[in-house]
């Protein structure tokens, strides 16, 4: 057996295509709780990948806790997927360019989760979601779902791309027609002041934003600007709004020129930035925070003398560059919970009527958004 021709065609990488076929291969009646998997070397060549691959694949099924390491042993199955129609089992679909801030520790959490709540996680991959392997990449997923027999999903819609609201629902119409329910997370797919008729977990992003906004005016400054991507969604747009609010409240007139859409490739974006007149930036989120901070400190400006930068979700990398970045922090733990919770409530009472949870967040003042030093 190696890794089939349609998964390795469906625009997944090799760890994730590997990751389905242990997953396929420790359910069969073939193998048994107890029993020890094949060496890392042995499935490395069964699959015609790489050890290093068959690494992260076997430590996502760690994770997820249907294997474990032992010592002498090797490692052997702890628990099989699906065991009984009865078991509650989850999926995860989160976008790629999200998985080094926000999304990791999330996912991470409702894993943790799992044992206490009485239900299993698997892993579909994920998705780098403004591009055009994206599509095949969403729809695999939802694909290898269905063929689970999941119990519910939990989503955070695509975004950066034009046709990211029909893309969105095309799986979701798909989930639904084999009676998976969705949870959204972190976003809504339809474009604000809309909403769709999904549950949805996220921060309040308009106070976010006017929280963020207000720390940078209480140190006297009269104008803050916005960097984002095009089509950011409704969370990023809401996030401004509340930025452009507290400056209103302030007497403050917001103008359309303080909005500005940086492209990774785009050069000189620190002289660029000054020469229109900019000093205090926030970011969409820390990704796009901690990029913006290198290309400045490349072109020899110093945060926070010359630039103040703060971001949004509280990613573990914004603490780790110099200086550390100013952010409002997401509560991945309260997230997950209610998450957690209303994916159970969704599966008792599949019609009732949709749910919006706003959490609260954490304001982490930092070095990089400090007027002066």
């Amino acid at each position: 057996m190696g890794v089939t021709q349609d998964r390795a065609n469906s625009k997944l990488s090799l760890a994730e295509n590997v990751y389905r076929e242990l997953f396929k291969m420790i359910g069969s009646p073939e193998y048994k709780i107890g029993e020890i998997i094949p060496s890392g070397n042995d499935l490395a060549k069964q699959f015609n990948v790489s050890r290093p691959t068959v690494n992260k694949a076997i430590q996502q099924l760690k994770v997820e806790g249907f294997l474990e390491g032992r010592p002498g042993a090797g490692t052997v199955i702890l628990s099989k997927p699906l065991t009984s129609k009865k078991d509650l089992v989850f999926g995860l679909i989160f976008p790629m360019s999200g998985m080094e801030g926000f999304f990791t520790p999330l996912a991470q959490q409702i894993i943790a989760s799992s044992e206490s709540h009485g239900f299993k996680v698997i892993w579909g991959g994920q998705f780098a979601e403004n591009t055009l392997d994206a599509v095949n990449g969403v729809e695999s997923m939802a694909d290898f779902y269905i063929d689970q027999q999941v119990s519910g999903i939990f989503l955070s819609p695509r975004k950066h791309v034009k046709n990211s609201k029909e893309v969105t629902e095309a799986l979701l119409n798909k989930l639904s027609a084999a009676n998976i329910p969705v949870v959204l997370v972190d976003d809504d797919y339809v474009e604000f002041p809309g909403c769709s008729t999904y549950d949805l977990v996220t921060i309040d992003n308009f106070r976010a934003g006017y929280r963020l906004a207000t720390h940078f005016l209480d140190q006297g400054v009269e104008r803050i600007d916005f960097i984002t991507k095009r089509n950011s969604g409704s969370a990023v747009f809401l996030r401004l709004h509340g930025i452009q609010c507290a400056m209103l409240d302030r007497g403050i007139i917001p103008s359309p020129a303080w909005i500005h859409e940086i492209d990774e490739s785009m050069k000189n974006v620190g002289q660029m930035l000054k020469a229109k007149g900019a000093e205090n930036i926030i970011c969409h989120n820390d990704m796009e925070a901690v990029k913006l901070l290198q290309k400045l400190l490349e072109e020899l400006f110093k945060v926070p003398k010359d630039f103040r930068l703060a971001g949004f979700d509280g990613s573990q990398l914004s603490a780790q560059v110099s200086p550390r970045l100013t952010t409002i922090e997401q509560p991945c733990v309260i997230l997950a919970e209610y998450a957690i919770e209303l994916m159970k409530e969704r599966i008792k009472r599949p019609a009732s009527l949709p749910r919006r949870i706003f959490s609260d967040f954490n304001l982490l003042e930092r070095e990089s958004s400090k007027y002066s030093v």
